[in-house]
């Protein structure tokens, strides 16, 4: 199992967990362009994440699969 503290506070929160070669991004707080960056600098192509999963209620057209965050991490 791997843990990756992309970042925590008050401009972002997002996490990223891999475990038996599935990756799950635990909320997605920054902006497309910021999260791409984050994920450039471990080595991890947004395209290898599975799922997201949000820890606070968020509205709607941001789960959808069209919309931000999959936009950045979905090709």
């Amino acid at each position: 199992m791997k843990l990756w503290m992309l970042g925590s506070g008050s401009r972002g929160n997002a996490v990223l967990l891999e475990c038996a070669g599935s990756r799950v991004l635990i909320d997605a707080g920054f902006s497309p362009r910021v999260l791409a960056a984050r994920l450039a600098e471990i080595g991890v192509a947004g395209e290898s994440i599975e799922a997201v999963v949000y820890s606070l209620k968020v509205e709607m057209p941001h789960c959808w699969p069209t919309g931000w965050p999959f936009s950045c991490i979905r090709k």
